[in-house]
């Protein structure tokens, strides 16, 4: 095998992981504010006793889903969203914290903020170490 045909290979299973975990990140998502809205499973306003539900967090989680689903199809659309997601769930885990958990018009919980937090190490890495894919000369 030539090193040409191994750097397509290596980039076509990268890619496949990238947008993979785009689409984990919109199943996730989308279930988090799918299930914030099922009353027999948010007893105090808590899904599984751990995430704060509301309207506009269930409908914050529902929209990141659908643009995680959407940029799951192209690997560059899946390395800018896991860019500008994953500073945007660092501002919310960094600001939750600061502000023990009074985001404005929603509260959250300090495991919300860790969340926030994890979801953002996970976004940050996986968008700022790909690469995007190089033309190869035939």
């Amino acid at each position: 095998m030539t090193s040409v045909a191994k750097a397509k290979r290596c980039k076509g299973v990268y890619s496949v992981f990238l947008r993979g975990m785009a689409l984990i990140f919109a199943i996730v998502f989308l279930l988090l504010g799918i299930l914030g809205f099922i009353p027999a499973i948010t007893p105090n306003h808590a899904l599984f006793n751990f995430f704060t539900v509301g309207i506009l967090l269930n409908i914050f989680y529902i929209l990141i889903g659908l643009l995680a689903l959407s940029a799951s199809g192209s690997i560059m659309y899946a390395r800018l969203f896991f860019k500008f997601f994953g500073v945007i769930f660092a501002a919310i885990a960094i600001w939750g914290f600061a502000m023990n958990g009074e985001l404005w018009l929603v509260h959250t919980t300090i495991s919300d903020s860790f969340f926030y937090l994890l979801a953002s190490i996970i976004a940050l890495y996986l968008g700022f170490t790909s690469k995007l894919p190089r033309s190869y000369p035939h």
